[in-house]
């Protein structure tokens, strides 16, 4: 595998295995129908913690088995760094590669991996996204996360920001966006941000450049958990997958680190189901995600010091 191979990454829990299937399914059917197998790696990250317990034992061998057969590798990541899980150890193995993180719950339309790839082709230092999500704002010295019009932040095209964050619908990351050692210290992000990769990326985004940002209508289908059905379940010993440990953080100088966050080029997907229904969600975690932005700014303070600059710009 060479540098210019995009590792598609993605993680899941026990709640959402079956749904993950469905999710990668889709995405690997994109690889073929545009002709990308020898362009892109599909990679599924996994809690040991969570697939070694006995409850979930039997659905955690049936996916494993699913992703073998579909050619899909699996990282076993020792410990459970909940939705960090989703780049970290895939960062961790893949240093030098592109690394577009995706998620278990979203059923992406035709086109959308071929969208990413020619627009990481076109702009290969840049980080690109496919949807903004939420304003960053610093009011009286404290980091504000709003949503005051959620949609608003889905249709949005085109505008020229400094203040809005990516969400949902997927991020590729360029190699060496993140060379901050601070960035893997696992203890670190799972005291200050446990639930919230999107905001610990965002920061040391921030930090290490301080760019346009552009929200983006591109927005995907939402995939509801279910169950895998007990007639395709079969029993493995979760014991005989790869494990990984935490690797050390490589040194040395990036051939280059992102020079802009760029949106995802228009692509026929329709409207998100999960982007409205998270409305309800956001009005209840709205709190939490503001006192996040602030915690990591008391630890860090180079991430409240870059959004001010960002702000004056």
């Amino acid at each position: 595998m060479n540098n210019d191979t995009i590792i598609l990454s993605m993680t899941t829990w026990p709640p959402r295995f079956a749904g993950a299937i469905m999710a990668m399914q889709i995405l690997l059917y994109q690889r073929q129908e545009s002709g990308l197998e020898n362009r892109v790696h599909p990679v599924l990250v996994l809690s040991e913690d969570e697939i070694s317990e006995s409850k979930n034992r039997r659905e955690a061998c049936t996916l494993m088995q699913k992703m073998e057969e579909m050619g899909v590798e699996t990282i076993i990541d020792k410990g459970n760094i909940r939705s960090h899980k989703k780049l970290i150890p895939t960062l961790e193995k893949y240093p030098h590669n592109p690394i577009l993180c995706v998620d278990d719950d979203n059923a992406q339309a035709p086109g959308w991996l071929r969208t990413f790839v020619s627009d990481h082709d076109a702009h290969p230092t840049d980080i690109i996204y496919a949807q903004g999500c939420s304003r960053i704002s610093v009011q009286d010295g404290r980091i504000i996360e709003t949503r005051d019009d959620f949609c608003m932040f889905l249709t949005k095209r085109g505008q020229v920001t400094t203040d809005i964050k990516p969400g949902s619908g997927a991020i590729l990351y360029p190699p060496h966006t993140f060379t901050d050692k601070r960035f893997f210290d696992r203890d670190l992000f799972m005291h200050l941000c446990p639930s919230d990769d999107e905001t610990w990326q965002w920061a040391f985004a921030k930090i290490a450049m301080t760019t346009p940002f552009s929200a983006s209508d591109v927005s995907a289908v939402a995939i509801p958990s279910v169950a895998i059905p007990t007639a395709t379940r079969s029993v493995c010993c979760v014991g005989n997958a790869t494990k990984t440990t935490t690797a050390t953080v490589r040194g040395g100088s990036p051939s280059h680190t992102p020079t802009a966050y760029r949106l995802l080029s228009a692509c026929n997907i329709p409207s998100s189901l999960g982007a409205r229904q998270d409305v309800a969600l956001w009005n209840t975690n709205k709190t939490i995600y503001t006192k996040t932005h602030n915690a990591i700014a008391a630890a860090i303070p180079e991430y409240l010091e870059a959004l001010k600059q960002a702000a004056t710009h």
